[in-house]
């Protein structure tokens, strides 16, 4: 029996809210341009498939500032981590993920009893 399959793409971005201070300078009090606070805003996206999730990935223009990962659900045990902009996963995670995905998908048949 096949399990239903869950796959999501949060990303992010990591924008600063940007404000004017005032410090004291050699010539009195100057304003200065300061971070007053970074922002995270979080978006979340479910797909059909593993092709939809990564192509949707692939398509966001991720840098120093836009950061995004594809979590995937096989068994309704926990969501793993497919790929991560900001994580180094071993050579074949994907490839193994990969697998998984397609055995929950696709399972072997039951022998006949």
């Amino acid at each position: 029996m096949a399990h239903e399959m869950k796959f999501v793409v949060n990303h992010w971005d990591n924008t600063p809210i940007m404000g004017q201070v005032e410090v004291p300078g050699s010539e009195g009090e100057e304003m200065m341009e300061v971070v007053i606070e970074p922002t995270q805003n979080e978006l979340s996206q479910e797909f059909g498939s593993i092709e939809e999730a990564i192509a949707y990935y692939d398509s966001l223009g991720l840098n120093h500032e836009k950061h995004a990962v594809i979590l995937y659900d096989c068994y309704s045990d926990g969501f793993k981590i497919f790929r991560h902009c900001e994580m180094s996963l071993s050579d074949n995670h994907e490839a193994n993920a990969l697998a998984e995905i397609d055995l929950a998908i696709n399972p072997p048949a039951e022998p006949e009893v």
